[in-house]
């Protein structure tokens, strides 16, 4: 699901899972469900390698802004793993 930037998660059950990341033109992230933590991994690894995701530079190198996504219950969502760069994006722009 692609969501334009100024939007937050959507609505979610306890334990639910998702690998999300900022595309590059900066305008929407994309939310990708998933049914577990092995396929989150897997698709966490292949998302960091996608073209159209978000790069940032850290220590002299790029790095994709991409995470897992796990919900808490309702709107709550944490960010159980996550780049470097996403890290940094999230902080830097939206504070979290």
């Amino acid at each position: 699901m692609i969501i334009p930037v100024d939007e937050d998660y959507p609505e979610g059950k306890k334990g639910d899972l998702a690998v999300c990341c900022i595309l590059a033109l900066e305008t929407s992230w994309s939310f990708e469900p998933v049914s577990n933590r092995k396929e989150a991994d897997e698709l966490f690894d292949i998302s960091r390698n996608r073209t159209d995701v978000l790069t940032v530079p850290i220590k002299g190198r790029a790095s994709a802004v991409v995470w897992i996504a796990e919900c808490q219950g309702a709107w709550e969502w944490i960010r159980p793993k996550e780049t470097e760069g996403a890290a940094q994006y999230l902080r830097e722009a939206y504070g979290i």
